[in-house]
């Protein structure tokens, strides 16, 4: 088996060797009312993690701030910091990515994956052929497709579907996929 080039730069933006040190998990919107609480959309199913005295990073600069107040549920909060308390001062906030400390997400249940654990993996097939590695991941509507760039230049990416009858294991630890690709592979 050969190995990938771990230090690369993928098409996704990360680096295949290392976890990133942030994770976008939502947007921030408009000043909501006039005491310095803001819009969230989350981009994330991980709706659990807002919450108050959750530690967040804001923007390009990532400013640090602390969540003190919160309502709303499934993806649509309305938000307030601790050092802001007038609308004057979070309007600048508008429009910014919202971001946690990778470390600070919740531990997944098993067979199920952050995108950014599978983007680097080497995908295999059922009988131990290389085929590529996961490059970046579409999320449709019924299930994610990955994007796999294989190793030989010059050949067009292969789309998997992420279902169990086509991706058989999943091994973090090995740093590899099983997949049986569909007859028109």
């Amino acid at each position: 088996m050969v190995k990938p080039n771990r230090s690369k730069k993928l098409s996704s933006g990360s680096l295949a060797n290392s976890e990133p040190d942030f994770l976008i998990i939502g947007k921030l919107q408009k000043p909501h009312g006039v005491d310095g609480e803001i819009k969230l959309n989350l981009s994330s199913n991980i709706t659990d993690i807002v919450e108050i005295g959750l530690i967040v990073y804001v923007g390009k600069a990532k400013e640090k701030k602390k969540i003190n107040r919160v309502r709303g549920s499934d993806k649509h909060f309305i938000i307030g910091f601790k050092d802001i308390k007038v609308k004057e001062a979070v309007r600048d906030f508008t429009n910014q990515y919202v971001y946690i400390k990778y470390s600070r997400l919740p531990k997944l249940v098993d067979s199920f994956y952050y995108h950014h654990d599978l983007i680097g993996l080497s995908v295999v097939n059922e009988n131990g052929r290389e085929i590529g590695i996961v490059d970046s991941i579409i999320t449709t509507g019924s299930n994610d497709v990955y994007v796999v760039r294989p190793h030989e230049e010059g050949q067009v990416d292969i789309l998997i579907p992420a279902i169990s009858s086509v991706v058989l294991e999943i091994n973090l630890q090995l740093k590899t996929m099983t997949v049986r690709p569909q007859e028109y592979y």
